[in-house]
């Protein structure tokens, strides 16, 4: 799936994605990735969203976004209470979709000039 030109102030843009890969400026991730504003942060075994833990979704806010959009993998998967608790408590908001459409997500709301991060799992 290949998205729209960056039209935003942020510093990094999703090209594409599809089961195996995310491209995000030009460079090929097919591993799970964090999106911050200023890095990508790589993790290894992170396949699904039963292997998220705390110290992740530290990594997911280091930079406090307003919204921390999650793609769970080919297909769309509850978020465990544990961490939907965990953004509410630091008052930021999550949006989760399966990962193609959480890149798609991602993009638009980097759009509006808005501070986002996303954890975008590769099975």
């Amino acid at each position: 799936m290949k998205f729209f030109e960056n039209t935003t102030t942020g510093k990094y843009i999703i090209n594409a994605c599809d089961e195996h890969a995310i491209t995000v400026n030009n460079n090929n991730y097919n591993k799970t990735i964090i999106v911050l504003n200023t890095k990508i942060i790589e993790l290894e075994n992170t396949k699904n969203v039963a292997s998220i833990n705390e110290k992740i979704l530290d990594l997911t806010i280091q930079e406090q976004p307003e919204i921390v959009v999650i793609g769970t993998g080919v297909k769309l998967a509850f978020l465990p209470e544990s961490i939907k608790f965990f953004y509410e408590n630091k008052r930021i908001g999550i949006e989760v979709a399966d990962t193609k459409s959480a890149c798609g997500n991602f993009t638009l709301l980097c759009s509006d000039n808005r501070m986002i991060s996303a954890l975008l799992i590769i099975e």
